[in-house]
Formats: C-alpha cells, structure tokens, sequence
C-alpha cells in the first residue's frame, strides 16, 4: 500500500512529507486522538525484509524514547500498521541548520554558532551519559525551531549503545562523508570523541562559512578528513578569538587522542571563550580518564570495548539565550596596557613640565609665556627648529610676525619681518612669544593661523620697523 497523504497510520493521518534518507521517510501527521501534530518516520519498504534493518529502525526509537532532554527529539509513539514500521516523534516548526547555512540570505554569527553548539553540546551530554554515540552530528541532523531558536539533535538512525555491539560489524564504515571521523573511516569503533569531531566540523563551518573537509568526490573528502588539517580559524576569520581556533582546532585533530574525550571538557575550555547558563552544568562532571569515556583504539588490531554509561546530568533553568564572547584580551593584556598608559601620561606630564627649555632655552630663561603649535600627527618638535616662524606680542600692542635671524644679542631679539624687511625688539618690550613650526599648515593651527593672517593684514598696510 503506497504512502500518501491523507493516508491514516494507527492513530495518525498523514498530511506531507517533510524529508526522508537512507533508514526512511519522515511525514508531518496528525493525531486524531490528541489532536496534536507530530512528525512520523516510517522505514522505507524496501528496507522492511531485512530483520537488521529492522532492527536498527527501532533502535532509533527506544534510544530516543529513553532520552529526555530540550535538545533531544522526543519520541511519543511506535508501533507497526499494516507491515509499517513507524514511530511518532516531537513535531520542530523550523528548518534544518543544513538549510540555514545553504540560505545566502542568512548570515550565522559567532554568538549563535556557539548558542547552537553549546545547546547541541548539553543533548550529546545527556546522549553519551546513557552510553550511547550519536555517530552521525552533521547540520542535516541538527533542527532550528523558528519560536525560539531551540537547537534540537535528530535522527539517531546510526547511534549506537554499548549493549548493541551486534549490529556493527568491526570495519565497516557508517557516517556522512563530509563530516565523519576519522577513525569511523578506518573501520575502529566510533567514541564519544567522535561525536566531537563531527561537531567541531559543524562549529567550522557556521563560523567560516564552509565545510574545510568538502570536496569534489565523497572518496577525495574520506582522504582529506585523514590527512588534512584545515588552517585554523583565526587565519579564516580574524575577529575569531584566538582561544575559540584553538578550541576548534582540538575539535576536529585527526588523532582521537588528541581531542577533548567528553563533552564536560569541552565546555570547560568554552568558558573561557563565552558566557553562557549551560556550560557550567556541563562542566560539574568529574574528568574521568578517557577509557571510561571511550572505546579503547588499537591499530594494530580492530576491536571493540564496551561503553560504560555514566549518570545522566539533570538540565536546570533551560535557556535559548546567545552566550557573551569575551574579550581577546587577558586580564595580564589589560594590565599591560594600562601600566603603558599610566608610563605614557607620566612621561607626557615631565615633557609638558620641561617643554619650554627644551624647544627654545634662550627665550625661555627670560620668563616669557612660551606657546608652540604643530601639525597634526606631529608628537615631537625637534630641539633644533631651523628658522623658525614667530608671533610676538609687543607690550605696546603691536604683533610682530618674522623669523628669528641671530637668535638674541644683548637683551634684543633680531626677526626677519614678513612679507619684507628685518628689526631688532628688546626683551623687556615683549609681551608673549608664539613659535610656529615653519612647515606647519595654517588649516591645521586655527588659533596660529587666525593670528598670521591678521598680523599679515597689518603688515601690508604699514611696514615694520626697528
């Protein structure tokens, strides 16, 4: 009997379908008894003559059903009709993260690819303490819920539980290509660092924007997540914090040893990185040694150990909430730049101190208010200024405008006048002094540049004299 919408199932009449893969087909359905709507997965047909496939359709179904977490998909109902297999499961109004990155309408910042992979991070938590590997995190398998964001881990379709050894034989190799471990490529039993690695590949790709392992055949993309190391983040996406790279780097190391063996040390490291309610009850684990956490590889002989489960962690105050990134700098990065500050100021107040015997002694010994302007970007007037411009304010009124000549002789000052001509002032005559840099630009010394123009008016009209 063929599948159609309309088609009732149990208590489920089916309304369109939402997806489907290599296990099944999944339908949005309706339940006429509860009166909500749920999504059905059915196994396809031509799977249903094979008991392993069988059973491994409802594997799915009691792993899921014996998981209960926000970040989990709930299962509410399984049963066989008519010789369908099915179970009923939580019905996501939302898209696929897989068709989220493919939009290029949508843009994933860094805030909500770690908000994903945080909440990703506490349903695999929840996954790996019940002794069970995912096998199979890849953006397809991750579900965003329009409401509120709520990232949700689906299709448990490869999972597999340390009672259920049987059904994998050693060797063979399940998972998505563009994503799959290393070790599951090698035919070695998959652990829950292997759970990590799929998902340091996801975290890649929201944050760069694409898949580093993806190319052009399934074959060349097996090699390359052997025997390729994508260049870390930092260099991909420069405003990446750099303990985020590293972060990711340890993810996705082709050496299982090499990674983070459970989630709680992953989270640790998070925290770190970001703020968020969910990493520090996934970090209240104890660090147990990798064995209990993991299958034990042997590459010199492919086997199997068994997973021990470990006691759930129980999910307080849930929250979909973006986590806070810290900042780059460290506390020691902070003090640093502050001591210089502090250095600088200090070393700027004894230069302002001393600043007029330093630019012209000879005219600051007499007393005179000395005030220097400079072109912007300038920070340093060199000692030595050849010919410099003037501005002198004579006590008399008058504003002379020049050049020092022979600096001072006898108590005077001789000055090259502007636009022509030259005098000597006595020092007693003079009221103020104005050195100007001889290069400085009159747009870029208002307050000097006002007071040439004027003295340079006046000039014109009536030439200086001794």
């Amino acid at each position: 009997m063929s599948i159609v919408p309309g088609f009732n199932l149990g208590k489920f009449t089916l309304e369109s379908q939402l997806g489907g893969g290599g296990m099944g087909s999944v339908y949005k359905a309706r339940d006429r008894k509860l009166g909500r709507t749920v999504a059905i997965k059915i196994l396809n047909a031509q799977l249903e003559c094979n008991l392993e496939n069988i059973e491994r359709f409802e594997r799915e179904a009691r792993t899921l059903a014996s998981l209960s977490h926000p970040n989990l998909m709930h299962v509410y109902d399984v049963g066989t009709e008519d010789g369908n297999h099915y179970f009923a499961m939580e019905y996501i109004e939302g898209a696929t993260l897989n068709q989220i990155i493919a939009d290029p309408t949508q843009t994933i910042s860094q805030e909500e690819a770690l908000r994903v992979t945080i909440e990703i991070m506490a349903g695999l938590s929840k996954v790996h303490h019940s002794g069970i590997v995912h096998r199979d995190i890849k953006p397809a398998n991750i579900m965003i819920e329009h409401s509120d964001g709520r990232a949700v881990l689906v299709d448990f379709g490869l999972s597999k539980s340390a009672t259920d050894s049987g059904l994998t034989s050693v060797g063979s190799i399940l998972g998505t290509p563009d994503y799959i471990a290393p070790e599951q490529i090698e035919g070695f039993e998959a652990g829950y660092y292997s759970d990590i690695y799929s998902l340091g590949v996801v975290l890649y790709e929201m944050l760069s924007g694409e898949n580093p392992f993806t190319r052009n055949s399934s074959m060349q993309t097996i090699r390359a997540h052997c025997s390729y190391n994508p260049p870390p983040l930092k260099k991909i996406v420069p405003n990446t914090p750099k303990a985020l790279s590293k972060i990711v780097e340890k993810m996705i190391s082709t050496s299982p040893e090499d990674r983070y063996q459970s989630i709680a040390h992953l989270a640790t490291d998070l925290l770190k990185v970001c703020d968020h309610p969910i990493l520090p009850q996934l970090t209240r684990e104890h660090h147990r040694p990798s064995t209990t956490h993991n299958p034990t590889i042997n590459y010199s002989k492919k086997m199997e150990k068994v997973i021990t489960p470990e006691k759930p962690t129980t999910f307080t105050n849930y929250t979909s909430e973006p986590p806070k990134i810290r900042s780059n700098f460290s506390f020691l990065q902070y003090f640093i730049i502050g001591l210089s500050i502090i250095v600088i100021g200090l070393l700027a107040i004894l230069y302002i101190k001393n600043y007029p015997n330093s630019i012209k002694p000879e005219l600051a010994k007499y007393g005179l208010p000395i005030v220097t302007y400079m072109p912007e970007g300038v920070t340093k007037i060199p000692e030595k200024v050849s010919n410099p411009s003037i501005i002198m304010q004579l006590k008399n009124g008058e504003r002379i405008w020049g050049r020092v000549l022979d600096g001072i002789h006898t108590n005077k000052i001789a000055v090259g006048l502007f636009p022509s001509g030259q005098a000597e002032y006595p020092i007693d005559s003079i009221q103020a002094i104005i050195i100007v840099d001889s290069e400085a630009l009159v747009d870029k010394v208002p307050e000097a540049g006002k007071l040439i123009k004027t003295i340079y008016s006046d000039i014109n009209e009536k030439p200086q004299t001794e």
